[in-house]
């Protein structure tokens, strides 16, 4: 038996955990799948690269990863993949406002 069949079922993360970790955690407790290698392609690769972009805690991959679905629609991804790009959209606006400040605390000096 596979190493992979040996690791236990991670639990959901706790609540204080990070929108990442979160869909990580409950995507885990859907299902067990086998490792996909270079040469998988489709779906099964789409897959592959959101499951790592999500265990790099790389949203961008993972948004990336998602819209490569193809076949019938899945109202959780598509909801998944609103509730991203919001996130996304406030990361950005936060990290202008930081910039935005760093950058007149130095002209002020």
């Amino acid at each position: 038996m596979p190493d992979f069949w040996k690791k236990p079922v991670p639990s959901l993360a706790a609540d204080n955990a990070g929108f990442l970790e979160k869909t990580g955690a409950k995507l885990g407790q859907l299902v067990q799948l086998r490792a996909i290698g270079d040469g998988a392609g489709g779906n099964a690769a789409a897959l592959g690269d959101f499951e790592t972009a999500l265990a790099l805690k790389d949203l961008g991959s993972a948004i990336n990863a998602a819209g490569q679905w193809s076949g019938s629609d899945l109202p959780s991804l598509d909801a998944w993949l609103s509730a991203a790009k919001a996130r996304q959209t406030l990361d950005k606006a936060v990290n202008g406002l930081v910039t935005d400040y760093l950058a007149t605390a130095i002209d002020v000096q």
